[in-house]
């Protein structure tokens, strides 16, 4: 045996080493070691071990980060695209429930002022534009004074 003596702090110790290092392999842990040999290192085996298995790559963590986003942006997707369907719906068939009257356009107005002027509970200005523009066939937002609008009134 060789031994080694060291201070650490205050404290004067001495390092007993075997000539020849020993391994031991415990089973079940260290709670089971009652004491430990001099000059053997002892080391805890877990008492079962899954060689059937082996351990995942980065690449198949990649894969499977890759495939759970895939499914998590595609359920999303659906969530939303249900939502505004409904929306759509609903909005469809309050806007049938809506009465019209004719309005005939001064100089200097628009499609945002005439809705402003012809407010509707329930409806907001952006939504009434469009309204007048499907009802009346627009694809501009030019008008001319004179033109006759249908615009949407509160029933």
């Amino acid at each position: 045996m060789t031994s080694t003596s060291f201070t650490y702090g205050s404290l004067a110790l001495t390092l007993d080493r075997p000539s020849t290092p020993a391994l031991s392999v415990v089973s079940g842990g260290v709670s089971t070691v009652s004491h430990i040999q001099p000059g053997h290192f002892q080391v805890a085996a877990p008492d079962v071990y899954a060689r059937d298995r082996p351990a995942p790559s980065s690449r198949s963590r990649f894969i499977l980060f890759g495939v759970a986003s895939l499914v998590f942006i595609v359920a999303c997707a659906s969530i939303l695209s249900t939502v505004f369907q409904a929306r759509n719906a609903s909005h469809a068939a309050f806007v049938d429930t809506l009465t019209s009257k004719n309005v005939t356009v001064s100089a200097g107005e628009s499609l945002w002022s005439i809705a402003e002027d012809n407010p509707v509970d329930g409806l907001a200005i952006e939504e009434a534009v469009e309204v007048m523009r499907d009802w009346n066939g627009l694809t501009s937002a030019s008008l001319h004074p004179g033109m006759e609008l249908v615009v949407p009134s509160a029933g």
